[in-house]
């Protein structure tokens, strides 16, 4: 592969995953959780939604030692119930 598919393939990765992040905390704003917005996490900046270990080290092993691809690539988000106008039964349809 050439420095420019990999270099196009690692940016459209990570505006995969930080659109898709940005979703779940633009979601639950709107449910009644303001935890991603007081984190600063409704931005497509990708910065805020980085982890050092599931973003750059985890994804860097299994590269490296062929192993393959991890599915958990971001910072996991916060979760506060309070305000909350959906029942706790919907949490697993939202996170």
């Amino acid at each position: 592969m050439g420095f420019l598919t990999v270099a196009g393939s690692v940016a459209l990765v990570v505006l995969a995953i930080t659109t898709h992040e940005a979703c779940h905390g633009f979601v639950a704003d709107r449910l009644g959780d303001p935890t991603a917005r007081e984190q600063g996490r409704l931005t497509l900046n990708p910065l805020p939604h980085i982890d050092l270990f599931f973003t750059i080290l985890l994804p860097l092993f299994l590269i490296l030692s062929g192993t393959g691809s991890c599915s958990r690539c971001s910072r996991a988000p916060g979760l506060s119930l309070r305000g909350s106008r959906w029942p706790k039964c919907w949490l697993s349809e939202f996170s």
